[in-house]
Order: C-alpha cells, then sequence, then structure tokens
C-alpha cells in the first residue's frame, strides 16, 4: 500500500514510534512495517518528540563504505527524450572504473504528466526500463522516485512493486533518504519543495546534499554542506534556474553523470558530460571538504 506520510493513522503514528523506542532503529521498522517507507517512517518521527531520540546512525536509511560510486538522475525512461545510450555508456564507464554502486535521484520513469512528452503508457515505460536498463553481476543501483515517477505510480500502483522486481535494483523511497557513507552523511533526493522532509527547528546537518530534478550539473555551498545537483542522463532540456546565460560553462546543462570518491575528510567530485556526438567527456574536478565537524545526523 503506497502511503503518503500526512495521511497515515493515529494508530500507525503510535505503532511506529512504540517501535523506535523497542529498537532505536528506523531500518527495523521498516522491516516490521513493510507499507511504510523510510522516509514515511522518518517523517513521522520528525513530527514527534520521537526526534530527540534518533541517534545519526539509525537516521541513516544505507551504511556504504565504498570508495567510489556513481551518482544518475532523471533518465526519463519512456520519453521521447530518453536516450537508452548513454545509460549503457555510464554503465559501462562504472565498470571499467570498479564503480559497484550507483545513486538515481529520481524520474526514473517518465509518467504521464499534464502535457505529456511520454512516448509510452505508463506500464510500458517500466517495461522498458526494466527491459533495457543494464545488468551487471554485483553491481546495483538504487533509486528515489521522482515526482514522475509519483504520477506512474499513482495510475498504476504495481509500478512500484515492478521496479523493484530485479534484485540489482532497489527503490529507496521519495522525497529523500540519508546515506553513512563510511562515517560522512550523505543526502540523496529529489529536488522538488513538497518532496522535501522538514527540518524546521530541527538540527539535522548531511555534509554533502546530492540532488535530482534541476537536470544540470550545480554545486551550492552553504554554511555546513554542499548541494549537488545531478546533471539528467537524457536529452531533456532545462528549464530551471540558473540560466544558460547566467553561466560561464555551457556543458553543466550537458547530459552527463557524477563520480564520487570519498577520501578523509573530503569527497571528489567529477563531472562527465556527453558531447554532440554522445561520448564521454570529463569535465571539472571538485573536492569538496567536509564542513560541519560534529554532524548531527
Amino acid at each position: 500500500m503506497m502511503n503518503d506520510y500526512k495521511k497515515i493513522s493515529d494508530y500507525n503514528v503510535n505503532k511506529i514510534c512504540s517501535l523506535f523506542e523497542y529498537s532505536h532503529d528506523i531500518n527495523y521498522i521498516t522491516k516490521m512495517l513493510p507499507e511504510f517507507e523510510y522516509n514515511m517512517i522518518f517523517s513521522v518521527l520528525l513530527s514527534t518528540n520521537m526526534y530527540n531520540n534518533i541517534l545519526p546512525n539509525y537516521m541513516c536509511q544505507l551504511h556504504i563504505n565504498d570508495k567510489m560510486i556513481m551518482l544518475i538522475s532523471d533518465t526519463h525512461f519512456g520519453s521521447k527524450y530518453d536516450n537508452i545510450l548513454y545509460t549503457y555508456r555510464a554503465i559501462e564507464f562504472a565498470v571499467v572504473q570498479g564503480i559497484k554502486s550507483i545513486y538515481h535521484g529520481g524520474d526514473i520513469l517518465h509518467g504521464n504528466p499534464v502535457n505529456s512528452r511520454a512516448k509510452m503508457d505508463c506500464m510500458s515505460q517500466v517495461e522498458f526500463f526494466l527491459e533495457h536498463y543494464p545488468y551487471v553481476k554485483d553491481m546495483i543501483t538504487r533509486a528515489i522516485r521522482g515526482n514522475h515517477d509519483y504520477l506512474a505510480i499513482k495510475e498504476k500502483e504495481r509500478i512500484y512493486y515492478d521496479l523493484n522486481s530485479r534484485d540489482d535494483i532497489e527503490i529507496l523511497g521519495s522525497k529523500k533518504v540519508f546515506i553513512d557513507w563510511d562515517g560522512m552523511k550523505i543526502g540523496l533526493q529529489h529536488n522538488i519543495e513538497k518532496y522535501k522532509i522538514g527540518f524546521s527547528g530541527i538540527n539535522f546537518h548531511e555534509d554533502f546534499n546530492f540532488k535530482g530534478h534541476s537536470h544540470h550539473f550545480k554545486i551550492r555551498e552553504f554554511k555546513y554542506q554542499y548541494h549537488i545537483h545531478i546533471p539528467a542522463l537524457c536529452d531533456d532540456p532545462t528549464y530551471f534556474l540558473p540560466k544558460k546565460n547566467e553561466i560561464d560553462d555551457p556543458t553543466v546543462f550537458r547530459p552527463g553523470f557524477l563520480i564520487a570518491e570519498k577520501f578523509n575528510d573530503y569527497i571528489l567530485v567529477t563531472n562527465y558530460y556527453f558531447n554532440n556526438n554522445n561520448y564521454i567527456v570529463r569535465g571539472g574536478e571538485h573536492p569538496l571538504v567536509k564542513k560541519y565537524k560534529n554532524t548531527s545526523i
């Protein structure tokens, strides 16, 4: 059952809180209550006084120790702008680099929104994705749902389960998830206001926040963290700020992906983009130092 956390009954809110009091582990609750996603449970705990008892490791959905990861986003399978060649070449690149974990920032599918550019219905989109997304032994792709995925699932609820049907693909949820990357706290989200998890009055800081939805590469620096916008892996033009004439490097609007490599107190983010001949070009390297020393998430 696909629920929005705001619609969770008082009974289930109390159940979630009781399970957290017992386990102090959000992932334990997701196993006991599989009908609720991680971010829904997390939002319930934030909305109660339970967040005072949330310790950093218990908040994170994943704990990873990869040396290097790939980040992709906005593939929009089923849109007239999808480009499976980008996905093939990105996965081939990951194999050559020895990368085992790929993180998808949302909008796996295109769905059928108003003024749709979809070239097939929602069920055909997920079938197309499952058939054409490359399978590599010992490599896993973990994805959050974007607004287009939400629209597809809203039309056909079984799409959520179909997306999870392959053992090399894991749908983490929607809105935002937190990952403990060998001591660094990483946020992964689809950057839409109504899809955010609220933190009003709560002192939570992830070190680095990777964002889908913007369809272009950008790094924004804040007091406690960096926000890294993941480029789209499709040919859908961007309509989001900044405008092309407001940025020096037009290649940030090219389809592409990111590689993030972890060191002791910083990560190295490298932007790769596809040129007009659909070949991968290495963009800039961006060493990002962990800014918040006593991370509370």
